[in-house]
This record gives structure tokens, C-alpha cells and sequence, in this order.
């Protein structure tokens, strides 16, 4: 149901009718990237709206940074809130490395300070679209997310070495967003 208010137009006397509409926004961080999130209701439209607020700060966070963030906040909302432990996360990044090395290769003993491991969220858009009563939405995403791994390996690698992993999941085709990202159209390569 579309709620309406009439108006009179004092100049020429004519009554319209004009839909009700609002908007709420609020702006945030997540893992060091500003976004802002938006609700708006248009008629009997309901859109949720994530985006990235100005640039991308492109610096991101360590592990550690982001374990002293959480704690932090949860310290802020409960006294009794049990903290993360960075000695524990990094052990288990650790069990997931060996369990993840075969018996028949030798055990190589990786010394990785995963506390210079710099995750950036580098895009994060996400579009909901849902009529009052309706039964479906459209939604539409977009996240990326970089990993830097410089001293993953030894910095004299010459042969291999690793220094970002992207990853990047979306469905939307807005051109704004595939730009942000850095899309690579594969088919203008293969000419």
C-alpha cells in the first residue's frame, strides 16, 4: 500500500499527489574501509543500500589490529566479555597450515608472522530491493577483499613469490562498481 499526501499548489490552484518517502543513512568501518548504509522507503518500496563512503583507504588491517578493534568493542559493551587472543588465532592458523601439508612431502617449518598479514576490504556493495508485501527481492552484491602476503616468503624470492591475494564475488553489472573493482574483461584480451 503506497501511503499519499495531498498537496495544494498555490500558484495555479491544482491539487497532486505526491508519494510519502524517507531515507536513513548511517556511515561505519569495517576491517579500515569507510561505508555508509542507507534505507530508503519509496512508496511500497523497501532498498538497502551498502556501499563505500569516498575512497578506499587502501591500507587495511593486520590480524592483530583487528583482534585489538573486536576487543575493544566488546570490552565497550560488556566488562565480562571474554577478549580474542591473537596467541590463539595465530595457532590456529598454524594447525590449519600443518594439516594442510602432505605426509610424503618433508615438513617445512614456516616462520610467518601472520600479525603483517594486511587484509583490506576493497569493495563492499550490497543492493535489496523489496516491495511491501512482496514475496521476492532484488539483490545485487559486490565484495572484494585483498590480502597482502609479502612476507609470506622470503623477501629475496626471485623465482616465486606471492605478494596480494584478491578475491572478488559479485553479480551486480553496474558499470561504477565493475570499475571499482578492477573487473577484467576477459573477452576485450582475447581479440
Amino acid at each position: 500500500m503506497t501511503e499519499e499526501i495531498r498537496i495544494e499548489r498555490q500558484e495555479d490552484g491544482v491539487m497532486r499527489t505526491v508519494q510519502f518517502k524517507t531515507q536513513a543513512a548511517v556511515t561505519f568501518k569495517l576491517v579500515g574501509t569507510n561505508l555508509v548504509a542507507l534505507y530508503k522507503k519509496e512508496g511500497d518500496e523497501n532498498i538497502f543500500l551498502v556501499m563505500p563512503a569516498g575512497e578506499v583507504s587502501g591500507k587495511g588491517m593486520t590480524i592483530g589490529e583487528m583482534i585489538t578493534d573486536i576487543n575493544a568493542f566488546l570490552k565497550r559493551y560488556s566488562e565480562d566479555a571474554e577478549p580474542l587472543n591473537a596467541s590463539n588465532l595465530v595457532q590456529a592458523l598454524r594447525d590449519v597450515q600443518m594439516a594442510g601439508s602432505r605426509e610424503n612431502i618433508p615438513e617445512y617449518e614456516m616462520n610467518i608472522d601472520f600479525d603483517s598479514i594486511r587484509v583490506e576490504l576493497k569493495q563492499a556493495f550490497l543492493y535489496l530491493c523489496k516491495k511491501d508485501g512482496g514475496y521476492g527481492a532484488a539483490i545485487e552484491y559486490a565484495f572484494e577483499l585483498a590480502v597482502d602476503f609479502r612476507e609470506l616468503f622470503p623477501n629475496d624470492a626471485a623465482f616465486f613469490n606471492v605478494d596480494k591475494l584478491s578475491l572478488g564475488l559479485w553479480n551486480t553489472d553496474r558499470k561504477a562498481i565493475l570499475e571499482r573493482m578492477g573487473i577484467i574483461d576477459v573477452n576485450t584480451y582475447l581479440v
